[in-house]
């Protein structure tokens, strides 16, 4: 009766109990508003065990541009479920050789960042390295 998982057991009734009684959920209530927003963010990418240098394409600061990949909301992110991204609008989009589909504009600039000898494209999340040539025409209707 006197042992201290008695005292712990003792104490989660109560704030259950009192969680109940006022309706009040488990997880703050700013979780539950992060996680909502977060979801819609989600990708597979996010969690990627690649390594990849910043996408940021205007900065020269190294920093991620994806709140998910940021370590104040990755681990509140790990368990929502991933966005249902139906359409993305890219601006000419092409696809590299292994399928992945990105902005011609933005692999070029990228490019020059990472110092990509001209005339060749480099997938960010993979670092694979293309003749230009490769580069497939994506058109969506």
């Amino acid at each position: 009766m006197y042992a201290v998982d008695q005292w712990q057991q003792l104490a989660s009734s109560f704030v259950l109990a009192h969680h109940t009684l006022y309706n009040v959920p488990a997880a703050p209530l700013l979780h539950i508003g992060l996680s909502a927003g977060l979801s819609a963010l989600k990708t597979p990418s996010c969690y990627s065990n690649v390594p990849r240098p910043s996408m940021n394409f205007f900065s020269e600061i190294p920093t991620s541009l994806c709140p998910i990949c940021s370590p104040e909301l990755n681990a509140l992110a790990r368990n929502v479920p991933y966005a249902q991204h139906v359409r993305n609008i890219v601006e000419d989009p092409v696809a590299l050789p292994n399928g992945r589909v990105y902005s011609q504009a933005n692999l070029e600039a990228w490019g020059k960042k990472q110092m990509v000898e001209p005339g060749r494209v480099k997938d960010p999340l993979t670092l694979e390295e293309w003749d230009i040539s490769a580069l497939r025409k994506v058109y969506v209707m």
